[in-house]
């Protein structure tokens, strides 16, 4: 199926013949192998592919987690592949939410403590964040658990937390790393659905690896990526 090209204006994510390669004892791993690929604002797109094929370096890169080897990645209209590491500590402060499979919530945190923390590292006053994380948390139906940490929610209330994390500073753009990969099928459905629900209500760009076809379906487009490149991309 050939791609719809997007208006200009309407592009969050751009990658131009982006490549990443790595150096393991004597062998070059070709990571990415030239990826070329827009993404709209307010779009929720789902990437798949089998083990090894670049998903999870692909997202990494576009979070400004790591840089390509060559390419160009375009974040709302600025080229950040060779950005510093102080501008991309400010995109990762500002622009981008990160929702990872096993949750990454610091365990002597509270969860409202969990929500608040990127608010606290953004120098946000104390009282605002705390709104904030109240209100976050209320989002995701979870503002009963606020006081317990993570050792005492179920999976799926963990994840709600990181979502609620995720969203703290207002990201344009939310990346979600199999964000159900450890969840069972009726939990995860239920965390795909407020994703959902969160990418239509605030108009945030979600950018989703998933092996899982079913919950990929929920997306507006499906980039399947093969060998570190795009094979396909299905309209939904």
């Amino acid at each position: 199926m050939v791609e719809k090209e997007p208006n200009g204006s309407d592009v969050i994510v751009e990658c131009i013949d982006l490549k990443k390669s790595y150096i393991l004892g004597e062998v070059k791993v070709e990571a990415l192998r030239g990826i070329n690929m827009q993404i709209r604002r307010g779009e929720m797109v789902a990437i798949q592919g089998p083990s090894g094929c670049g998903k999870t370096t692909l997202l990494n890169i576009i979070g400004s987690l790591d840089c390509p080897t060559s390419g160009k990645i375009i974040l709302e209209g600025k080229e950040i592949s060779n950005a510093k590491e102080h501008e991309l500590t400010e995109i990762r402060r500002k622009k981008v939410g990160f929702i990872f499979q096993f949750y990454n919530l610091l365990p002597v945190l509270t969860a409202l403590e969990n929500v608040e923390l990127p608010l606290l590292i953004a120098g946000v006053p104390k009282a605002e964040r705390h709104q904030r994380a109240i209100d976050l948390l209320e989002k995701v139906a979870l503002l009963e658990r606020k006081d317990h940490k993570p050792d005492e929610l179920s999976g799926g209330e963990r994840q709600r937390v990181a979502i609620a994390r995720a969203l703290a500073n207002n990201p344009s753009i939310l990346l979600a790393d199999e964000p159900t990969g450890d969840l069972d099928t009726e939990t995860g459905r239920t965390i795909l659905k407020l994703l959902k629900k969160v990418n239509e209500t605030e108009n945030q760009t979600l950018i989703l690896v998933t092996h899982d076809t079913s919950i990929a379906q929920l997306s507006n487009r499906i980039f399947h990526i093969r060998d570190g490149v795009i094979s396909t991309v299905e309209e939904l």
